[in-house]
C-alpha cells in the first residue's frame, strides 16, 4: 500500500481591506462646562420657580399672625355677643391666621352684671353643662369661665368663643374673650 500524500492545506482567504473606523469625538472641557451650565441653571429657575411660587400663594392669602387693634364692640360683634353698656377699659385686637381672622380682648365692667351678661350670651353651651353649671358658667377660684359654641349671629371663623371673667375686688370684673376658628 502506497501512501498517497495529504493534499495541502487550503490557505486562509485574505481578509477585506478594513475601513478605518471613525474615531469617537470625546468631548472637550469646554462642552463638559456648557452641559454642566444648562444643568445647573434648569435647576436654579427650577428651584426659583417653586420659591417665587410659594411667595405668591402666602402674599396672595394677607397678612400671617399680624395683629391689629379693633373697637371691642366689633370684636364682639364678631364674636357673636354685644359689649356690656357698661364696660370700660376696652383693649381689643383681630389677629389674622392661615385659618382666617380671630378676636380677642379685655374690658372692665361691674362685678354685679356678670352673670346677667354671660347668661344672655348666645351660642351652644352644651359642651360647659353639668349638674353643677346648668347655665355652663363654670366658677373657678377668681370668677367665672363659660365657654360658647357656634355663636348664631358670629362670623364663620367665631366657631368657639370663650370668655374669661377674673373678679378685681367686690365691685368690678375683668373680661378676657377670644374667638377660635376650628
Amino acid at each position: 500500500m502506497t501512501e498517497t500524500p495529504a493534499p495541502a492545506p487550503a490557505a486562509l482567504p485574505a481578509h477585506p481591506p478594513t475601513k478605518a473606523l471613525p474615531r469617537r469625538r470625546h468631548a472637550g472641557a469646554s462642552e463638559t462646562r456648557r452641559v454642566i451650565g444648562i444643568a445647573a441653571a434648569s435647576i436654579v429657575l427650577g428651584v426659583a420657580a417653586v420659591v417665587g411660587l410659594g411667595v405668591w400663594l402666602v402674599r396672595s392669602m394677607g397678612p400671617m399672625d399680624g395683629v391689629s387693634p379693633v373697637g371691642c364692640a366689633e370684636a364682639l360683634s364678631f364674636a357673636g355677643g354685644e359689649l356690656p353698656e357698661r364696660a370700660t377699659d376696652e383693649s381689643c385686637e383681630k389677629k389674622n391666621t392661615l385659618m382666617g381672622p380671630d378676636m380677642r380682648g379685655t374690658f372692665r365692667m361691674p362685678r354685679a352684671d356678670v352673670h346677667a351678661w354671660l347668661a344672655a350670651y348666645p351660642g351652644d353651651r352644651s359642651r360647659s353643662i353639668d349638674k353643677e353649671t346648668p347655665d355652663g358658667i363654670r366658677a373657678t377660684l377668681d370668677g367665672v369661665v363659660l365657654d360658647v359654641d357656634d355663636p348664631p349671629d358670629a362670623h364663620p371663623n367665631a366657631d368657639v368663643v370663650q370668655l374669661t371673667v377674673t373678679y378685681e375686688g367686690e365691685r368690678t370684673a375683668r373680661v378676657r374673650f377670644e374667638t377660635f376658628n376650628n
